[in-house]
């Protein structure tokens, strides 16, 4: 069986995701294309391409939306003619607007057209897709919910955790004099942003409200349209508060390489009502990290209140939950022993290779 991949230009590489658990099922060629250079360049490469392979791909998956993907859905339909799947992670769901209209109205107009953009030619890639490889359940709902897609097969097969990143952190101890706390986000999206800052909220009100013993370390990962909003967000919020001697918070930027931050980490902190399936979620279970997370429904496919993770919904269930992730060092090692015995039995490359497997056989 022929697979043609196509990959959009993605500083995280996130095509891994979908090539390197085909490329464990053993009837497999795969066939990597990759969206490289200028628009110019990539449609006139794309057709090349496609006029040399014609008929020839069983399976043609796109990684992703936005003009790529509908390009090469009609390249698919018309020239290849070839069954054309498109993958997407749901960052944010594509028919989203909220975060769209969010970028006219702070004036960020560039952004706000090359978002419209994305959306309006999801909308028209939709007209040439056989199927929608989603990774949860929650994401298949929401996209099922819209006309124009119930008659469209929507596959769940979520992201494995590739084995390079994968690495255990079992000990289960936090630290006598410190607690290291971690969150990775994407800062392209106002509603991470603002995740972000109602988690700094919470830490800075709780470390003045409790007598404790120990400083609390945050480290802040993640790059993107509202990074600078956040820096400046952190300095405001120091000089207000001044809570330097019990709270120290570390904002990094965007950083490629994570491992050295997942190992260190005690637990990891996340707040978003935008996402779908985050794959700093899956990492976090895959090096160990307790979790505290908002409650959102797309979380409960892969998060499990007291096996995998605690919940939160306001500030009062923040600082209780957040006492007992500190203090309760036997559910604490529970929630690490789950996370790591889940990653090795829902999100291997290999298990997911089985969940495409299934998808190629049964089409």
């Amino acid at each position: 069986m022929d697979i043609l991949i196509i990959a959009t230009r993605d500083i995280r590489n996130r095509y891994k995701f979908v090539l390197e658990p085909i490329k464990l099922l053993k009837y497999c060629n795969v066939t990597l294309f990759k969206n490289q250079g200028s628009l110019v360049k990539f449609i006139f490469k794309s057709i090349k391409f496609a006029l040399k392979n014609q008929k020839h791909f069983d399976y043609i998956i796109h990684v992703g939306g936005g003009f790529d993907g509908f390009f090469w859905s009609i390249l698919a339909k018309i020239i290849i003619k070839s069954p054309f799947l498109l993958r997407i992670g749901g960052n944010p769901n594509p028919f989203e607007k909220n975060e769209i209209l969010h970028l006219l109205r702070s004036w960020r107009f560039s952004k706000f057209i090359a978002r419209m953009i994305r959306y309006y030619c999801f909308k028209m890639t939709i007209n040439f897709v056989n199927c929608i490889i989603v990774v949860n359940n929650s994401l298949a709902k929401q996209l099922y919910q819209h006309s124009n897609l119930k008659k469209i097969k929507i596959v769940v097969i979520p992201q494995p955790v590739l084995e390079d990143i994968c690495h255990r952190n079992i000990s289960g101890e936090v630290y006598a004099e410190r607690i290291q706390l971690l969150t990775v986000t994407n800062l392209s999206y106002k509603s991470k942003f603002d995740g972000v800052k109602r988690i700094i909220d919470y830490l800075i009100k709780f470390v003045s409200e409790n007598d404790l013993n120990i400083k609390v370390n945050f480290d802040i990962l993640g790059g993107g349209l509202y990074s600078k909003d956040l820096r400046k967000y952190i300095n405001s919020v120091y000089y207000r508060y001044r809570y330097g001697y019990k709270l120290s918070i570390a904002f990094h930027g965007f950083k490629s390489e994570l491992q050295e931050f997942y190992k260190r980490a005690d637990i990891f902190l996340y707040c978003s009502n935008l996402d779908a399936l985050p794959n700093v979620l899956l990492e976090a279970k895959a090096f160990g990290l307790p979790i505290l997370i908002n409650r959102y429904e797309p979380f409960y496919d892969v998060l499990q209140e007291g096996t995998n993770a605690l919940y939160f919904d306001d500030y009062i269930d923040f600082a209780k939950k957040f006492k007992i992730l500190i203090y309760n060092n036997e559910l604490r090692n529970k929630i690490i022993e789950n996370n790591i015995q889940n990653i090795r039995d829902n999100y291997s490359v290999s298990a997911i290779a089985q969940k495409y497997e299934k998808l190629f056989k049964h089409p």
